[in-house]
């Protein structure tokens, strides 16, 4: 009876792995299956296409300035934003307190720069006239930005340091503010702001893109606040409209899907065929990038287990897309090719708050099943409001 228990014993022991690797698998599949719920379907996929082919007419993003790159002047400027490499040269819109956000004590409340331009700080705005003649940024050719390529840093692409551009979003209300109380001609602000975000554009990081449209917002608002106050006449300016900038952040945003391995099938070989879908293609791309570097050293997708999502082939097709590309991307370019970087140990402090990942994750099919391992790796659901948008364009 004994012997009889013990090899009991011993068969429940055995049989713990597989039943707990069954259970992975099975959760794994649920959870793919909802993640799929959320991928675009063919009818976005042409919105998107139409929204692409409309925004390279009506977004100001491209032919802006001359051949001479903008770099000497704008990244000196600009620190990196884990503050790892000051900037060399701090402006003065970086680094004083912003009193016009709001009162006293209590920052970013609704007190707008565009109603009370007389809190707005101001200063010297020359740097707009000076990157005037620069149609093109590399923000890694000087400044804090180079010194950090150039120290070789081992960091995978995900969390390595860019320059933090926040600043350039205060140095612009700052110039239009002064359009706004006369101080400046409120067309050259709007010209110099414009040109900012075009500039922006071509930094060719995901968040250069975002902030290339928050500056085009900036200039639509400061427009129409200037023709309510009878500072412009209306026909003298023609901002990028509200319905163009809501629609350029769904197409951004919906670009990542597809490149990110949510769409239909073959939608990154369609978009890729657009030879005007170039809209926020190079942070699409960067931010597909540094996701797979993660998604190999996480979730193990360079050598899938049996029956796990296998995304080899497009991740492959990513590769190449990067190679043919004319996106500088250097630390990405860097990153990729060093897969190494990404240890576990920096995995677990990236996703794990510095603490190490719960055990289970480390098994096979359980690292896809938990929405707490898969969360960093997968985009978030694209907004309703956005799919609207792209499904009933144009």
């Amino acid at each position: 009876m004994k012997q009889r228990k013990l090899l009991f014993a011993f068969a429940l022991l055995l049989s713990i792995p597989s039943l707990a690797l069954a259970a992975g698998a099975l959760k794994m599949r649920q959870n793919q299956a909802a993640l799929a719920q959320h991928n675009l379907s063919a009818q976005e996929l042409s919105g998107l296409i139409a929204a692409q082919n409309h925004l390279s007419k009506t977004l100001p993003l491209w032919g802006q300035g001359g051949d001479c790159d903008a770099g000497p002047l704008l990244n000196p400027v600009l620190a990196l934003e884990d503050s790892s490499y000051p900037a060399q040269a701090p402006p003065w819109w970086a680094e004083m307190d912003w009193p016009w956000e709001g009162p006293p004590g209590r920052r970013g409340t609704s007190v707008s720069w565009l109603e009370h331009p007389e809190r707005v700080p101001t200063g010297d705005f020359s740097i707009f006239q000076e990157i005037q003649a620069c149609g093109r940024w590399d923000s890694g050719s000087s400044g804090a930005y180079q010194d950090y390529l150039d120290s070789g840093a081992q960091d995978p692409a995900l969390s390595a340091p860019i320059p933090m551009l926040i600043p350039l979003q205060y140095l612009a209300k700052s110039y239009l503010a002064a359009g706004l109380r006369g101080d400046v001609d409120m067309v050259q602000t709007l010209e110099g702001v414009r040109h900012l975000a075009a500039l922006c554009h071509d930094g060719e990081e995901l968040i250069s893109t975002l902030i290339a449209l928050t500056l085009l917002n900036f200039e639509r608002q400061a427009y129409e606040r200037a023709v309510a106050l009878e500072l412009l006449d209306p026909e003298s300016w023609q901002p990028v409209s509200e319905q163009d900038y809501e629609l350029a952040k769904a197409t951004l945003f919906a670009t990542m899907h597809v490149y990110e391995g949510r769409g239909p099938e073959g939608g990154l070989d369609q978009l890729q065929a657009n030879p005007r879908a170039r809209f926020g293609q190079c942070g699409a791309l960067q931010h597909a990038i540094a996701r797979v570097g993660a998604d190999e050293a996480i979730l193990g997708a360079a050598h899938p287990w049996p029956g796990e999502p296998d995304h080899r082939a497009h991740h492959a097709e990513l590769r190449e897309v990067l190679a043919q590309s004319a996106c500088r991307l250097p630390q990405l370019r860097a990153s990729d090719a060093h897969p190494e970087w990404f240890t576990q140990e920096h995995a677990d402090q990236l996703f794990y708050s510095e603490e190490k990942a719960p055990w289970i994750l480390r098994l096979p099919y359980w690292q896809h099943a938990e929405s707490e391992g898969t969360r960093h790796m997968t985009p978030e659901p694209l907004d309703q409001v956005y799919r609207e948008r792209l499904s009933q364009f144009p």
